[in-house]
Parts: structure tokens; sequence; C-alpha cells
């Protein structure tokens, strides 16, 4: 059994996670909550969880400390998901630090944290498993085909260092794989613009009558570097 250790003054993740795991009827994870970070390094090479969840607190001195806990006691390849009620550049930059890391703005659903611990924790196989660091978001964007003088307002649901995915009204006039878009994101306060180009990869009809797609940075660590900067 795989064990899922929580960091947590509370116990509602775990509670929501139990849930989420008799939905989808698994009863492979073992999920428990602490509400201490002071476990040493030689605890988490030892005896430490299959996968962590770190609710992080706003206070940022507490915070602070958390994050240099991460670094250094924290194995580089412990599947993290970190929750947070803001998500700042010094998280960011941790994408850059640690092998399988998601970053959740709160709230956040139960069911999309535990399908998250299981993609985190299962060996899908050579080249199957996706190990870029997300960022999970509900971002405004701007999307353009200069070349179909297409432009539609859609949703970034995630990104990571080598692309993003977005949702948008299935409406708008579709896109296909190997189409080259701009994709335009307001990002900082104050606010500032950034513009990428990206390719599409893949497309998918969603339930709620919208179209999820799956970007690809066509410069993908000068496009990250540069939004990482916006945070």
């Amino acid at each position: 059994m795989k064990k899922v250790l929580i960091v947590s003054i509370s116990l509602d993740e775990q509670k929501s996670l139990e849930e989420a795991a008799q939905i989808f009827r698994n009863s492979e994870y073992s999920i428990s909550t602490t509400s201490s970070f002071g476990q040493e390094q030689a605890w988490w090479e030892t005896a430490g969880p299959d996968a962590l969840i770190l609710s992080l607190p706003p206070d940022e001195e507490m915070q602070t400390y958390y994050l240099a806990k991460m670094q250094e006691d924290v194995p580089r390849n412990l599947p993290i998901i970190l929750l947070s009620q803001n998500i700042s550049s010094s998280l960011m930059g941790l994408s850059q630090l640690f092998e399988s890391l998601r970053m959740v703005k709160l709230p956040a659903a139960g069911i999309a944290i535990f399908k998250m611990i299981v993609e985190l924790t299962t060996d899908y196989g050579p080249n199957r498993r996706q190990n870029h660091p997300r960022y999970l978001t509900d971002q405004e964007i701007l999307v353009s085909d200069e070349f179909r003088g297409l432009s539609f307002q859609a949703t970034m649901k995630n990104l990571s260092v080598s692309g993003v995915y977005f949702e948008a009204s299935s409406d708008e006039k579709s896109l296909k794989q190997e189409d080259v878009i701009k994709l335009n994101v307001q990002i900082g306060s104050p606010a500032k613009d950034y513009s990428f180009d990206g390719k599409v990869v893949w497309t998918k009809p969603l339930s709620n009558g919208r179209s999820g797609y799956g970007v690809a940075f066509i410069d993908k660590n000068e496009v990250y570097n540069n939004l990482l900067k916006g945070f």
C-alpha cells in the first residue's frame, strides 16, 4: 500500500481524499495527516511517504520556513502536491528542483487532487509519465491564430515547462492539431502582458459544451522563464 502524507493543520484534505478514493473504489493508498513539518532528512529517505501533500500556511514567515525545509530535507524524487491560496514566484521556482511537483491554488476539489496522486505515483512505463512540474490555475488568456484571423478568450487550466492546457467555448472556431497559435496572458500586480507562441498537439470535447486544448511551447524554456518572472 502506498503512503500519502498530508502536512496540514486541518483534517479536511484527508477527508476529501478518502471520499475521492471511495468514489474511485481505490484502496491502494494509506492517507494520513500531521501538523508537523519538522522531520529530518534521514526520515524522509528511510521511512517517508510515497507522496507528500503540503498545505502551505498563508503566513509569509511560516511559508518561508516550509519552502526552506523542502529544499533542505525532502528528497528531490518524492512526488509532491503543494496547496496554496496564492502561487508566488518562490513557489514556481521549486519546479526546477523537484522531479514530480504539482502546485494547486486553493480551493481545490478532493477528486482532482486524488487524480494527481494516482498520476504521480503510478509507473506508466517509459515516455508516458508526465514529470514536468505543473501549475494549476484558472487564468484568463487570449488565444489567436493570425493565419486564420481567429481570436477568442479562453481559460488556462495548467501551465508547465513544456506547454499549457486551456479550455474554451466550443462555439469558437475549432483549432486543430498542428495549428500554430499565439497566447496572451496578464500576470502579476500590476499586471504585465506576456505573449508566446505554441503549437496545438491535441484537442478534446468536454461535457460542459467547451473544448480542451493541449499546446506545446515552440521555445519552451524561454517562454516558461518569462512567465515565471511575472508570478
